[in-house]
């Protein structure tokens, strides 16, 4: 594991691999010097009695997470990241390395050094990230992914070294991706605030009401979600009366 753990070291210095880390952390929401401390759901956890992945499950828009940091690992992930790297803590420097190991463990890191298409890269890593999309464009996990495009331009700006300014999709949110004061693209997710339906972004904590479509609802139920029988009753009731 010696040589592995040397290569990992080695790629923290190329280009491609700091773009492509970059551009994970984008897709998570992770982007930005804060990313290093962000639970599921966009708290932030404490460090200040040291680095140490806060092995807390966090719930919002009908699921329950423990992932944490700017690669947002989960605790068992954390867990097996950290075995094979030999770290012990979680410290940006740590995570990083980690994040390598994981982008190893699905098999995309020689075909990126070699000069893999990153899309293909991408892809490869669609079961560690659910952000990041698969070959057919989806979620891994059925969940909001960033489009392959979007992902393509945002690495190669990072490889360039160009700044690019983290604008919203505007597929994934709703929302005007020419917003100036936008800082980290949000990663949305369904969610029930006080009984009203809507989107919760997971980076800023912010809610946006709105109705779920039916498969929506479908997903969120699938999921673990709960949606209150007399919420259901006024919106089936709304649909049959205004259809009349």
């Amino acid at each position: 594991m010696s040589n592995r753990l040397d290569l990992y070291k080695s790629a923290l210095k190329d280009p491609r691999v700091k773009a492509l880390l970059d551009t994970i952390s984008y897709a998570e929401g992770t982007s930005g010097p804060e990313g290093y401390r962000t639970m599921f759901t966009g708290k932030k956890f404490d460090t200040s009695q040291g680095w140490r992945h806060p092995d807390t499950v966090m719930r919002g828009g009908g699921y329950a997470s423990s992932a944490a940091g700017r690669y947002q690992m989960l605790t068992p992930t954390y867990q097996m990241a950290a075995k094979a790297t030999g770290t012990s803590g979680f410290s940006p420097s740590e995570q990083d390395l980690q994040a390598v190991f994981l982008i190893d463990n699905r098999r995309a890191l020689e075909p990126l050094l070699k000069g893999e298409n990153i899309n293909t890269v991408i892809n490869k890593l669609a079961p560690e990230w659910a952000s990041l999309p698969t070959s057919e464009g989806k979620s891994a996990y059925d969940q909001p992914v960033r489009g392959i495009s979007e992902l393509e331009k945002y690495y190669q700006s990072r490889l360039a070294g160009s700044d690019f300014s983290n604008t919203v999709n505007p597929e994934m949110s709703g929302m005007s991706s020419s917003s100036d004061t936008q800082k980290a693209a949000p990663v949305n997710v369904l969610a029930l605030k006080d009984g009203v339906q809507g989107v919760l972004d997971k980076t800023s904590g912010e809610f946006t009401a709105r109705d779920f479509t039916d498969e929506e609802a479908k997903r969120y139920e699938q999921y673990g979600g709960v949606i209150p029988r007399s919420v259901r009753f006024a919106k089936d009731f709304a649909k049959n009366y205004f259809l009349r």
